[in-house]
């Protein structure tokens, strides 16, 4: 392999992390790990932000845990990628009713929450991840990956976060990287030539990737 060629790429806003920021029970905890990713240049906190803990009964939602994370990130000069993903027990389909992860039974009742989502943190958020690993087991529930059942998804929150956040920036879900053809799992490449056959384009203004492969390091350029 030839070397990978030298780029001089500015450094400031580009970074982030991946945060699980509700561990933090105390302020003092919290701000203290806020500070660091601070401290050590990154600008971007990717958080997810479980649906069937938001909204854990049809329309009853519970947002104070999430507004102390959400101000805390932004007081910290911090920007926040919600990932918006896992269905409560009430949306999912009979057969995923002890999987979390799964997808709702019915697009328009994510398509609520998100817009619901989007309505509350419109002043505070501006990226919205569009589920998580829709390509793997158990994130696509109990039957095959499907990537067109995930473009419905992917168009009816589109709408709903451009509705409710005009300034919203939808990404795509981060697909999880493999070489399986189909089934419960499926390539990443494979999953995303078939949400451009559904009618991908256009629903999404980020492409998000996940650069790492099953036993090496993301340095590792056979990935």
């Amino acid at each position: 392999l030839q070397p990978l060629p030298a780029l001089s790429l500015p450094t400031e806003g580009l970074y982030g992390v991946n945060a699980s920021l509700e561990q933090y029970s105390s302020d003092k905890d919290l701000y203290h790990a806020l500070g660091a990713l601070r401290e050590a240049g990154l600008h971007w906190v990717r958080q997810h932000f479980p649906w069937e803990a938001i909204e854990p009964q049809h329309g009853v939602y519970e947002w104070e845990p999430w507004d102390r994370l959400v101000e805390a990130v932004t007081s910290q000069g911090l920007e926040l990628i919600a990932v918006l993903d896992s269905a409560p027990a009430w949306a999912r389909s009979p057969a995923d009713q002890d999987n979390p992860f799964a997808p709702p039974r019915f697009v328009t009742t994510y398509g609520l929450f998100v817009r619901a989502f989007a309505s509350h943190y419109a002043e505070q958020i501006t990226c919205y991840e569009v589920w998580d690993q829709p390509n793997i087991f158990p994130h696509w529930g109990q039957g095959p990956v499907d990537p067109a059942a995930y473009v419905r998804l992917l168009a009816v929150a589109s709408r709903e976060l451009r509705s409710a956040d005009p300034d919203a920036i939808v990404l795509s879900a981060g697909l999880a990287p493999n070489t399986e053809p189909g089934g419960r799992n499926m390539s990443e490449v494979l999953f995303l030539q078939g949400m451009y056959r559904a009618g991908a384009k256009g629903l999404f203004d980020v492409l998000s990737a996940k650069p790492y492969g099953f036993w090496t390091g993301l340095e590792d350029r056979r990935v």
